[in-house]
């Protein structure tokens, strides 16, 4: 059954900016024969927004009367968002029970203001590493949708933004933790200046999507002294006249996994090295140890003990981190030389075994006489 309330609005779209206001006019008609009060009201945005002026339009029968529609949003961003608002105008008769009718129009609140970047140092910086706190003041009428992004104009510095995007609502603040490591450890100690950067997209009521500002804030790092490997030689086992075993302990203390290769060497050439591995891969803050195994290849001193002192190296794959040296010493045990055999001794035996024989000869010969 077709209504006999009439209802149509003089622009089917509106346009206003929060704290702003704007209307239209909406012609009610009565097709019944009774004078009537239609009450109108608006659906599809909060009804603090809308005044209708009058609330209730007296129409004659057969005739028609006017409305007017007000639409003022509020200033406060997160009050009102921007996009667009389909609105439902509805006329309800209050004679006529069950007579309706409705039009239809779009409200766009526009898109107004943008957002603010701000970076703040989380502390001083640690070795190659610091740590900031990057701020989003989303002061627009839209939920922004945003990512973040570092750079230097030497490419020296490493970024990582935890999280790397951010969805901030409207009147809202989010924050993101940028960590920045210089990618050379130990090649650059004076400060690199550095932009963090943020860029995106405003999501509208709707689902319709508008480009955002990008911004940029501008920081620098000081670099600090890279943490040293530290390296530890200690004997393991009993020593030998001829050989000697070390244990030698790693340990890593900085924030990124290394790979150190190990040496070793004497300034005269007189030993032989075998370490076991030769290559110790230390994870981040880790440690890791190695077999060394000392042999002597020179003859031994004539007496007494030679003190050979030798050097382990433990240098890193990574640029820019210094090698380590650990000092030590292999004693070898001189051959006590052989004292030189008492012949004297033996001549003088062999005389008193003369002499004794002599005289038992002697005897005998007087015997027999």
């Amino acid at each position: 059954m077709a209504s006999l309330i009439l209802l149509s609005v003089d622009r089917a779209r509106l346009s206003v900016a929060p704290g702003a206001s704007v209307e239209l006019q909406v012609t009610i008609q009565n097709l019944t024969t009774l004078l009537d009060q239609v009450a109108i009201s608006v659906e599809g945005v909060e009804p603090g927004w809308v005044e209708v002026i009058p609330a209730r339009v007296p129409v004659f029968a057969q005739g028609s009367s006017t409305a007017r529609v007000i639409f003022h949003p509020p200033a406060a961003p997160a009050q009102a968002l921007a996009g667009v608002y389909p609105l439902r105008l509805v006329g309800v008769a209050q004679e006529n029970a069950g007579q309706q009718g409705e039009a239809r129009a779009e409200l766009e609140v526009q898109l107004v203001g943008d957002y603010r970047l701000a970076l703040e140092s989380a502390g001083p910086p640690a070795g190659q590493q610091a740590s900031y706190t990057l701020r989003v003041q989303n002061e627009a009428n839209a939920t922004l949708q945003v990512r973040f992004s570092g750079s230097d104009s030497a490419g020296a510095l490493w970024y990582k933004f935890d999280p790397f995007q951010a969805d901030v609502p409207a009147g809202a603040q989010a924050t993101a933790t940028l960590t920045t490591r210089v990618k050379q450890a130990g090649a650059v100690q004076r400060p690199i200046a550095f932009t963090a950067g943020a860029q995106g997209e405003f999501v509208l009521q709707g689902g319709a999507r508008v480009a955002a500002p990008a911004h940029e804030v501008a920081a620098q790092v000081v670099p600090g002294a890279p943490p040293r490997l530290k390296l530890a030689l200690r004997p393991a086992g009993g020593a030998e006249p001829e050989r000697a075993e070390y244990m030698i302990h790693l340990e890593n203390p900085g924030s990124l996994p290394l790979a150190v290769i190990l040496s070793a060497a004497d300034a005269q050439g007189l030993l032989q090295f075998q370490i076991t591995p030769t290559q110790v891969n230390l994870p981040a803050g880790g440690a890791g140890d190695a077999r060394l195994s000392v042999h002597s290849i020179s003859a031994a001193p004539p007496a007494g003990q030679r003190t050979i002192p030798f050097r382990v190296t433990a240098r890193p794959s990574a640029a820019g981190v210094a090698a380590e040296y650990a000092d030590a010493a292999f004693i070898q045990a001189g051959v006590a030389a052989r004292p030189a055999f008492p012949w004297w001794v033996v001549v003088a035996a062999l005389a008193i075994i003369a002499i004794v024989l002599a005289l038992i000869a002697i005897y005998l010969l007087r015997m027999g006489g």
